[in-house]
């Protein structure tokens, strides 16, 4: 007997607006969501019922993400991390397991643009390489050979 399963999905997209009356009550709504939603306010009393997206202010910065290149991938001991950025700040390296758990970090100094661990106290498997700086987060598949 074959048996399957069907996921249907469904996309509501949300707009809305908030106004607020002449006697002091705030009244917000949300098209595109299954429930009724509101909130007043009128002196210390407040009422929120529903679930309403928050307002989202979005800033863009035009600046170029930050890549790494790690090499030699796989390896037995060294692995160097090498920036497209000249990084200053601290640098923190962390090795995950399959399981997600932190099974090494590395807070290396910076030179120039590379910094290195020293992974030969681990076994040979596959790994997320963890790179922290003051600007970004990176995640990298390494190998331990």
């Amino acid at each position: 007997m074959l048996m399957s399963q069907v996921n249907n999905w469904h996309t509501f997209s949300s707009m809305g607006s908030c106004v607020t009356t002449s006697s002091g009550i705030q009244v917000s709504q949300s098209f595109g969501q299954q429930s009724m939603i509101g909130f007043s306010s009128n002196q210390n009393i407040s009422v929120a019922s529903g679930f309403q997206q928050p307002f989202l202010n979005v800033v863009s910065e035009s600046r170029e993400q930050e890549t790494i290149t790690v090499y030699p991938n796989p390896t037995v001991d060294i692995m160097k991390i090498q920036f497209s950025e000249t990084t200053s700040g601290e640098v923190t390296l962390d090795v995950v397991d399959i399981l997600g758990r932190v099974v090494k970090s590395s807070r290396p100094s910076v030179v120039g643009k590379e910094v290195q661990i020293d992974i030969r106290d681990l076994s040979s498997a596959s790994y997320i390489l963890r790179v922290t700086t003051n600007q970004t987060i990176i995640n990298e598949t390494i190998i331990k050979n």
